[in-house]
């Protein structure tokens, strides 16, 4: 179980494990080929590896220069994305997560999280709504 559990917690096996949990899984021969190629493609640096932050604007108010400065030399970064919701938007007490898709033409999913239930929203207009940049 030490194998699965080192899995589950997102490292990579090499190829000769992978091969033989598929033999114990009884894929064998051709059928091989397409988890293959998803180990190959999970071994791809860079791929998973997007970060959005979403900052109140207040707290950027409250932020010292040293912040500041951390934060526009992180938002530089090729894999990083930076988000302000704007004061105007009012406050959310709680956790929410923007979900972005790899496929052109996906929508982006913005999944809100209150004591009583939680909503996913996939219109434009939640985003404008919230203000979102």
């Amino acid at each position: 179980m030490p194998k699965i559990s080192r899995i589950e917690n997102g490292q990579l096996p090499d190829i000769h494990a992978l091969r033989a949990m598929l033999d114990v899984y009884g894929v064998i021969g051709d059928e091989e080929a397409p988890y293959i190629e998803l180990w190959e493609r999970a071994r791809e640096k860079g791929w998973w590896k997007q970060y959005h932050a979403i900052i109140a604007e207040s707290a950027l108010r409250h932020a010292d220069r040293e912040q500041l400065s951390h934060i526009n030399k992180i938002g530089l970064l090729p894999n990083v994305t930076i988000q302000v919701v704007l004061d105007m938007a009012g406050l959310h007490d709680g956790p929410f997560t923007l979900l972005e898709f790899p496929y052109p033409g996906d929508p982006q999913v913005l999944y809100i999280e209150h004591a009583v239930r939680a909503a996913a929203e996939t219109t434009a207009a939640t985003a404008t709504a919230l203000r979102l940049r």
